[in-house]
């Protein structure tokens, strides 16, 4: 590099920051893989359960991006566990994003959280980060989607 370059770490950056951030590195990804949406392309994805009033009592967010759901949030009501309504949801939005075309699910999950309950809904221990928060880890999961595995 003929100029000198600075690094800054640490500030807040602009949205004109992130947004360039974002065009440039969608533009290098599109060169390797030329039909690849943008990362702002995302559908949401979002499956929720309701009680007859309106009361939230569980729900998923995620989104999904290229082939792949993303699941973000998965929180079911203490009250309404064990009672099949997170195999509900979860199937729900499996079909969801298998309709939008994706192929793979993936998510993260804390040691305290539910990785057995993904696990027998068939998916897979990809890696688990130890101390992720201090004593505790964070396992990442993956689930390969076809229209009969929901």
């Amino acid at each position: 590099m003929s100029e000198a370059v600075s690094v800054d770490a640490g500030h807040s950056p602009s949205s004109q920051d992130t947004a360039e951030l974002l065009d440039r590195l969608s533009a290098f990804n599109r060169k390797q893989v030329p039909d690849l949406q943008r990362s702002t392309d995302a559908i949401p994805c979002f499956v929720s359960a309701k009680t007859e009033d309106g009361t939230l009592v569980g729900a998923i967010s995620g989104r999904c991006l290229w082939n792949t759901l993303h699941i973000d949030l998965f929180w079911i009501e203490d009250d309404m566990r064990g009672q099949g309504l997170g195999q509900r949801l979860l199937s729900a939005c499996e079909r969801l994003a298998i309709g939008r075309g994706c192929v793979n699910a993936y998510l993260e999950t804390f040691s305290w959280q539910a990785k057995p309950f993904y696990e027998n809904e068939g998916y897979r221990l990809l890696g688990t980060i130890e101390d992720m928060p201090i004593g505790h880890a964070t396992h990442m999961l993956t689930k390969r989607l076809s229209p009969g595995s929901s």
